[in-house]
């Protein structure tokens, strides 16, 4: 990707209904954050995916993830935020499965709390 090229990023937001219940970000609050990041670094947001109520032990039962996966194998953005890596995945294996398919299609991921993204040697090294 070019300088002058805007990088497109999906955000990805998830919460179950015991979470939200407990911890307080509301899907909603998720994707202000990440908007208003993007925003603050010039990046267009391509495509917004919510999976509400929905855990995250699994990625089978989970359309929003499904539909991000498949976008990326056609390439529709450039990067993938989501407030917190535990939001793409309860588990670190799934979680792991996830970013790696993203990089095999040339798209990164970073956690909007939390300091790395895959597609830089030092991000990946505290992923």
């Amino acid at each position: 990707m070019s300088d002058t090229m805007i990088k497109k990023v999906a955000i990805y937001c998830r919460v179950s209904t015991q979470e939200q219940a407990e911890e307080g970000y509301s899907l909603e609050e998720q994707q202000r954050l990440i908007r208003e990041y993007c925003q603050q670094k010039n990046y267009e947001v391509a495509m917004v995916y919510e999976d509400a109520g929905i855990s995250g032990k699994d990625i089978r039962h989970r359309p929003a993830m499904q539909q991000l996966l498949e976008d990326a194998s056609k390439k529709k953005f450039h990067l993938v935020m989501s407030w917190k890596i535990n939001r793409i995945s309860r588990k670190l294996s799934d979680a792991i499965k996830i970013v790696e398919t993203l990089e095999k299609y040339g798209i990164g991921y970073q956690s909007y709390s939390e300091p790395f993204e895959s597609s830089t040697p030092a991000g990946k090294m505290q992923f």
